[in-house]
């Protein structure tokens, strides 16, 4: 249970920022820097269909993903963050950081909520994951 709780708790206080802000920026204009795909993606998300995982969660804050799930319902959860190089909106790909290569991505509505795919190479099953997140609403506002 304490496990649990000290995962929320730092859930909450990466999403909602805990830190310092150098910049003097608020998060509304540093969000307004990144292309507007990247703008929309900004958030947190849950799994509604996947090929691979039995659960999946993301944060999406600035160019950084932050991917939470399991292979099975009795494994344990896995964690991988991931940076974002570039956004190419054209063909609908985000280019990684540290060789991870390109995730292709899709915003459109999923469940009667906005919905966002993502689809990239899993390491640890060797196989191509795709997964069909939508957005969480954060006190009300989605």
């Amino acid at each position: 249970m304490m496990v649990r709780f000290l995962i929320l708790f730092l859930a909450a206080a990466t999403f909602y920022g805990c830190g310092n802000d150098e910049t003097g920026a608020d998060a509304s204009e540093t969000a307004e820097a990144y292309p507007a795909d990247l703008q929309r993606m900004q958030g947190q998300w849950q799994a509604v269909s996947t090929n691979v995982f039995c659960m999946c969660e993301a944060i999406i804050v600035g160019p950084t993903i932050r991917l939470r799930y399991q292979l099975t319902p009795d494994s344990s959860v896995l964690k991988r963050n991931v940076s974002i190089r570039n956004v190419d909106e054209a063909r609908k790909m985000l280019v990684m950081y540290d060789g991870l290569g390109a995730w292709t991505y899709d915003l459109r509505p999923a469940d009667g909520a906005e919905g966002l795919e993502l689809r990239f190479f899993d390491e640890i099953n060797r196989e191509w994951a795709q997964v069909l997140l939508i957005k969480v609403a954060v006190d009300g506002v989605q």
